[in-house]
């Protein structure tokens, strides 16, 4: 009943642990990046110096969508998904604001989850969004959230995870995107279950423009086999379980030496006519004499 009891409470607690992973959208690359098990630190480069004097990366406004093959239109991030299969419920999130940041403006972009080869140009659609990004608050970058349907989708041998966005046309302005850096993770998220959580948006102040670093494009496919991608898909870890395992086995040994504790505690004896002794019995009723 006891290690029931224990697996019941512990195992719950254990499994948040495993039902997520997240995937960061990596600063090496335009238009073809990389998804990153982890953010980096250090302060974000002006991914796009050619287009703008700010850092982050300014995606101008697209008619084509998902189609769209200009590379100041479109940014893409894969992550080798080779015979893996991908279950559960996709969240991007992702920090945007106007262009210039420009007060008053409503930015539109959609974001799209993709089956590619290795080169990130011959995709198919998984699964897509749309998210806005209000500008009136004006210098600060806004977290915006898409959460995608659910998916259960298999990629075949030498396919690529990928995740793109595109600026839509409806768009009232083009829009800069941070990513790549602790300051803010925007990132990939596999939830095993639908997230319950209402949509919010988050703000953080705009950083002051940075000297200038050039950042090297990186083939898309140049880093393969990250791990960690299969628990990320199918959302299954055995840690859950090891550290079920081991509360359990510790609950039930303290457990274990109150009781033999209490059953081997000596009780008072009560000395009878003719030097017999009788042993009380130690719960708190009165000693029985013999007659």
């Amino acid at each position: 009943m006891l290690l029931v009891l224990t697996l019941l409470v512990v195992a719950p607690l254990a499994a948040v642990a495993a039902e997520q992973e997240s995937y960061y959208l990596g600063p090496e690359g335009v238009p073809f990046g990389t998804l990153l098990l982890n953010p980096l630190g250090g302060e974000m480069p002006n991914y796009d110096k050619g287009r703008d004097v700010k850092p982050g990366l300014l995606l101008e406004r697209s008619e084509l969508g998902l189609n769209e093959d200009d590379e100041a239109k479109f940014q893409h991030w894969q992550l080798e998904a080779s015979g893996e299969r991908l279950t559960g419920y996709p969240t991007l999130r992702i920090w945007g604001a106007a262009d210039r940041f420009e007060p008053g403006k409503l930015g539109i972009f959609g974001a799209f989850l993709l089956d590619c080869n290795s080169s990130g140009t011959d995709c198919d659609e998984i699964s897509s969004g749309e998210a806005t990004i209000d500008s009136g608050r004006g210098e600060t970058w806004t977290e915006a959230v898409i959460d995608f349907l659910e998916v259960d989708h298999r990629f075949e041998d030498r396919r690529y995870l990928g995740v793109r966005i595109v600026v839509s046309a409806e768009s009232e302005t083009d829009l800069i995107f941070a990513y790549g850096y602790t300051a803010h993770r925007s990132r990939l998220t596999i939830y095993a279950g639908a997230p319950s959580r209402p949509v919010e948006t988050s703000v953080a102040a705009a950083p002051a423009p940075v000297e200038e670093v050039a950042v090297e494009p990186t083939p898309p496919g140049a880093q393969t086999g990250l791990p960690g991608l299969q628990p990320a898909i199918a959302a299954v870890s055995v840690w859950p379980w090891v550290l079920t395992l081991l509360v359990s086995t510790a609950t039930l040994g303290a457990l274990g030496a109150l009781l033999m504790s209490s059953l081997t505690r000596p009780g008072r004896h009560e000395r009878l006519p003719g030097g017999q002794h009788v042993a009380a019995v130690t719960t708190g009723l009165r000693p029985v004499r013999a007659r």
